[in-house]
């Protein structure tokens, strides 16, 4: 495929990722609970998520793509409230 001068390129290389965690029922947040808060206890078993992301996404920063694997688990037991977890959703 044939490229114009000043259109952008994008890659057809992805990647298809996934996370899974096990037996989490009861389980809080320890970066929450060294600042004297556990948060909410994790209410399912296990955790799964999945996402593909284009290798230029990649690229240009892990944020959107850790925001898709483990966001839904760290907003459960708000461990998304500590600045170390934060920062990789920038």
């Amino acid at each position: 495929m044939q490229r114009r001068e000043g259109e952008a390129f994008e890659s057809p290389f992805f990647a298809a990722l996934s996370r899974g965690v096990t037996m989490l029922r009861g389980a809080v947040s320890h970066l929450r609970s060294m600042d004297g808060f556990a948060g909410p206890p994790y209410t399912a078993n296990n955790y799964t998520a999945s996402t593909r992301a284009a290798l230029a996404e990649i690229e240009a920063g892990s944020g959107p793509v850790v925001e898709r694997l483990l966001g839904r688990l760290f907003r459960a037991v708000e461990a998304d409230q500590v600045a170390a977890v934060k920062k990789h959703f920038e």
